[in-house]
């Protein structure tokens, strides 16, 4: 079955970054992650999923508060409409890895070709190229903080990535938009800090001219 989200990003300094989780703990949100993600968008080389409108995440966590999936799948169809994102997603997980062939037959429906998710997934680079799977719309490594409300239904994600984008946020939740107009009021966000763009379309205008899709810290 497909989730609903509805999302809003924002973009912060490294100082209103701090004084946001500080808002945030005041307000009665707990700290429950402390996490470094790597997020990877691929795309075949016409870009199929793109034309039709998907897109096909695999995200890779390492955890240092906290705890939670080690990888997760995501199927994207997205939608945005005055500064917020409405997607639906359908997700697979290393804690529901059974999920990956529905997630499977739900692409191949879509773009008339069949994935195996699993093979992909582990990097599996000759199985990639024998699909033609060999373009990425995105690579993106983030440090991400999340908190969350009592209820569990309002997530509030802190995000540090590579330079030179830096600090963002994120306010998502499932079904009613005034519920994060609240939560901005109270975390004092403003309208001048929202983000329309999604972080594939940062990563992509940072060189416009080019081809650069790629964003990850210096080891």
């Amino acid at each position: 079955m497909w989730q609903k989200e509805i999302e809003r990003k924002y973009r912060l300094t490294k100082s209103s970054a701090t004084q946001l989780a500080i808002s945030a703990m005041r307000q009665g949100m707990k700290h429950v992650l402390s996490v470094f993600q790597c997020d990877w968008v691929p795309d075949f080389d016409d870009w199929r999923m793109k034309d039709a409108g998907i897109i096909l995440r695999f995200r890779y966590m390492r955890y240092t508060f906290g705890d939670g999936p080690k990888w997760l799948v995501t199927i994207k169809l997205k939608d945005e409409h005055k500064k917020t994102h409405y997607n639906r997603e359908l997700e697979a997980s290393s804690i529901n890895p059974e999920r990956l062939s529905m997630l499977s037959e739900v692409l191949a429906k879509r773009i008339g070709t069949t994935i195996n998710l699993e093979r992909v997934l582990n990097k599996d680079t000759k199985y990639c190229k024998s699909l033609g799977l060999v373009s990425h719309r995105m690579l993106l490594e983030k440090q991400r903080e999340e908190y969350s409300n009592s209820a569990d239904t309002v997530h509030l994600s802190i995000d540090l990535l590579p330079p030179p984008l830096g600090h963002f946020a994120e306010i998502e939740v499932n079904d009613d938009l005034s519920v994060i107009l609240d939560w901005e009021k109270r975390l004092n966000i403003n309208s001048n800090m929202i983000e329309v763009d999604d972080y594939g379309s940062l990563v992509k205008k940072l060189d416009p001219i080019g081809n650069r899709r790629t964003l990850t810290f210096e080891r």
